[in-house]
């Protein structure tokens, strides 16, 4: 069915029940096989595959009354500590969400913060920090659902910017994931890229006949 992404502005990358990242993440969905994150096409990656612009959040979902307690929590970037400034981050998708650790996590694109929506006309600059609760193990950049960048530090802080070389599509959108050592994995919401520059050109290179078949060798320019 249709989503209102007014109405419906972040996904719950994570539960007590699994992630629902992807299909074939190490820790999908349990007991719960009818719920969305269980089925092919439910995941956090295909909505944003369909082009929905939605935000990141993890909760416990234990129903206990102890929000925060334990399990999967969100936080939020927040103007003040008011319901209304709360609501108006999670609208912007000003938010992330982890498996339960307290990390500080931010990626800003071309100065712009998590949940932004830009438009340039060559790759954005990509800023990272990331203060884990414990040592990380690696930080990763996704990028339309691949990996395109992979960072390994030594202690609890990772700093660091990265610009992509692709530029073959006119929307992308880039997302933070952090794995600590204890098995903590933290995501932030995704900025949302629409490349509004010249698309690369294909330039004919070589031609050759081949048992009888005209094989041509290509570039990109810009």
């Amino acid at each position: 069915g249709r989503i209102d992404t007014a109405l419906v502005p972040v996904v719950e990358m994570c539960s007590n029940h699994g992630i629902g990242e992807y299909l074939g993440n190490p820790r999908p969905y349990g007991k719960n096989k009818n719920m969305g994150p269980s089925l092919p096409g439910g995941f956090a990656q295909d909505a944003l595959a369909r082009g929905l612009k939605l935000g990141f959040i993890c909760s416990s979902d234990d129903h206990t009354g102890h929000p925060g307690k334990s399990g999967p929590i969100v936080a939020v970037y927040a103007r003040q500590l008011t319901r209304k400034a709360i609501l108006e981050a999670l609208r912007a998708r000003r938010c992330y969400g982890t498996t339960g650790a307290r990390m500080i996590l931010r990626l800003w694109a071309n100065g712009r913060p998590i949940g932004s929506e830009i438009e340039c006309n060559r790759p954005p600059v990509l800023r990272v920090q990331v203060y884990g609760d414990g040592p990380i193990e690696r930080v990763e950049i996704v990028r339309n659902g691949k990996v395109c960048h992979v960072r390994r530090p030594s202690g609890e802080i990772c700093e660091f910017e990265y610009q992509d070389e692709r530029i073959d599509e006119e929307r992308v959108y880039y997302y933070v994931r952090v794995t600590q050592r204890n098995g903590h994995i933290g995501w932030s919401s995704p900025v949302f890229v629409k490349y509004i520059g010249p698309r690369p050109q294909l330039e004919v290179e070589d031609v050759r006949i081949i048992k009888g078949e005209r094989l041509r060798a290509v570039s990109y320019t810009h």
